[in-house]
């Protein structure tokens, strides 16, 4: 019996086993990368070696990365969705002058990235907006599958 394995409630929660591999669900933890993990750990032999800990590493970073772009995408400017979305609650007139703003998506996001916290830290958008938001759902998500990303 792997002791991984019994940590994921095993095996009142295995759903299928192979050779290598156990497929477990938990109903407080259902998480692609707690099977990810546990199968990792599993093929390791129960150890945390240093690949099951490289997999789980690029695992979480997986994640932050994908939170953080949902978050940046939010930002309410075309192309981004968050400006279709602003596009989409404005009436029409201001909607269609909102729009051709896209036409000079490039330059705004080079003057939001790159311009603006060059001239003034404070105004920096990524670091005093996007990130705590991304931050702070990132803790809250991790949190609840019980993953200390600390």
């Amino acid at each position: 019996m792997n002791p991984t394995l019994e940590k994921f409630g095993y095996p009142a929660t295995l759903l299928v086993e192979l050779e290598h591999w156990a497929i477990l669900l938990r109903r407080e933890q259902v998480t692609l990368g707690s099977l990810v993990l546990a199968a990792t750990v599993w093929t390791a032999g129960g150890i945390a070696s240093p690949t099951a800990l490289f997999i789980a590493q690029n695992a979480i970073n997986f994640v932050l990365i994908n939170i953080f772009l949902a978050i940046f995408n939010l930002i309410p400017l075309p192309p981004f969705d968050g400006g279709h979305v602003v596009q989409g609650l404005l009436p029409p007139r201001a909607a269609a002058s909102f729009g051709k703003i896209g036409r000079f998506s490039l330059l705004v996001l080079i003057f939001l990235l790159l311009v603006l916290p060059m001239i003034s830290p404070n105004a920096d958008v990524v670091r005093r907006i996007v990130s705590p938001i991304a931050n702070g759902l990132a803790g809250l998500l991790f949190g609840i599958a019980g993953v200390g990303i600390g």
